[in-house]
């Protein structure tokens, strides 16, 4: 066997781009939004977990209580742009991806 037909034999699941059908094209966005969401929310809590650490117990005892509230406000801040992402990730998604719909048109 040689190394081309291999090669194309382990590559055949690879489906192109023009043979998606709406369905399947559905079905992957959805997948993807779900992960994304969870991603940006699990992002978010683990911030405020952190933030609630560093605040409330002796973790950071070696900082001074200005840089305690620096870094707590700081993982505050970052929950909140996940959150932020979280809300605004699907409408901006949508439109970027609304200029590549062109790539699965019959």
């Amino acid at each position: 066997m040689s190394e081309h037909t291999s090669s194309r034999t382990r590559h055949a699941h690879i489906v192109p781009a023009t043979a998606c059908s709406a369905e399947q094209l559905a079905a992957e966005h959805r997948r993807a939004r779900q992960f994304t969401e969870v991603a940006f929310a699990l992002a978010a809590l683990a911030a405020l977990a952190f933030a609630a650490i560093i605040h409330h117990t002796s973790f950071a005892a070696i900082l001074t209580e200005e840089a305690r509230r620096v870094v707590t406000w700081s993982f505050v801040g970052l929950a909140a742009l996940d959150t932020a992402l979280l809300l605004i990730w699907q409408p901006l998604m949508s439109r970027i991806a609304g200029s590549d719909r062109h790539l699965c048109d019959d």
